[in-house]
Parts: C-alpha cells; structure tokens; sequence
C-alpha cells in the first residue's frame, strides 16, 4: 500500500478543565472493566503492602468485564480489602462522577494486561494533567512515542517493582508536577474535536 494513503489519527481527548476539582493528597485511582484486560490483583495485593509504608488511598471505579463476572469479588475476597479502610471499590459511574473521580487523583493507575482499549484511559488521564503508572507495553511506549506525554512503567508480573514505582511517585510532589504538565501539554492538537475533523477530511477525500 501507498504510504500517502496511510493516516495515523490520535484517538483525541476531551478538553478538560481540571481546576474545578480539589485534588486530594496521595489518592490513586484506576477505573474500566476488571477481569479480562486489567489486572485488579496486583493493585489490591499492593496496597495491602503500602498500608504498612505510606499514607495513601487507592480507589478504583468499575463493574465486572462481562465474561468474567464475580472478578472484582474474588480479588478483593483474597487480599482481604475488609481490613484496609484505604482501598473503597466506587462501583460503576456516570461520566460525570468518574471525571470527578479523576480530578480529585493524585495520580492515575492503568493496570492494562495489553493496551487494547486502552487509548481511551490513557487519554483521559493526560487530560486532567495526571502522572499515570502502567506496566510496560510496547503499545504504550508507541502512543507516548507518537504523541507525548510520559508514563511510569512498572513489570506486571512484579507487584514489588509496582510498590517501588508508587511510593517514587507520591513521595514527590514536583515529579508529580511536572509528569502531569507534560501530559496535560502532550494533547495540543489531539482533540477529540479536531479527530473528528480529521476523519471527515479524509473521508471526503475519497469522494
């Protein structure tokens, strides 16, 4: 095929204005469907580990992935969340109540097993200007390749290296500064707008 007649299109972001929402000292957050490409196991697993070394909360939005239902369930089940008060499962949200829930984050967990589907988080998270942790992917090393931004990369097999990366993060507070800056900047142009246009232009290119 032409190399003329291959596009490359950011998915696009919202345009969002985070000064509306208080931002509350050392809160994680993760958010999507659990059970099938995001790993819910490791970030219980490490926040029964950080209890014991920071003060931090972590949490997480949501419902089970349809074919994987009782997920959620069973993985708080087995690392016991009933007795840390700092992890709260909120349940499926609005559109409305997950941005507030972004807001309100220090920083923003994207425990993708690939990064199917995960363009959408990712794009949210740079929105609001957040520092975000992820397992490494080659996928997530090219979309910050090609359009910017930086992620905190952690092994998914290695809930220590995921504790390390963690408490890197929320012990710096102008690391945070500067990680959510840069994302925040990386959107520029990358509007789910300015897609949209994009994807018309194209299209009617080929009438």
């Amino acid at each position: 095929m032409e190399e003329s007649k291959v596009h490359h299109i950011p998915i696009g972001s919202p345009i969002i204005k985070n000064d509306k929402y208080g931002i509350e000292r050392n809160r994680l957050f993760s958010f999507g469907y659990w059970g099938n490409r995001k790993n819910i196991d490791i970030l219980l697993n490490v926040a029964n580990q950080l209890k014991k070394l920071i003060t931090f909360s972590l949490h997480f939005a949501g419902s089970d992935h349809v074919f994987f239902s009782g997920s959620i369930e069973a993985a708080m089940s087995q690392n016991d969340t009933s007795k840390n008060s700092m992890v709260k499962h909120l349940g499926y949200l609005t559109k409305d109540h997950l941005y507030a829930e972004i807001g309100k984050a220090t920083a923003i967990i994207l425990p993708y097993k690939s990064t199917t589907g995960a363009s959408y988080a990712l794009n949210i998270a740079k929105a609001f200007g957040k520092p975000i942790i992820a397992p490494y992917d080659v996928g997530f090393e090219r979309i910050i390749s090609e359009e910017g931004g930086t992620i905190n990369y952690y092994d998914q097999k290695d809930p220590e290296m995921l504790r390390n990366v963690l408490i890197s993060i929320l012990s710096d507070s102008k690391k945070m500064q500067i990680q959510g800056e840069k994302n925040r900047n990386s959107i520029g142009e990358n509007t789910i707008g300015n897609a949209a246009i994009r994807y018309l232009e194209i299209m009617q290119s080929l009438v």
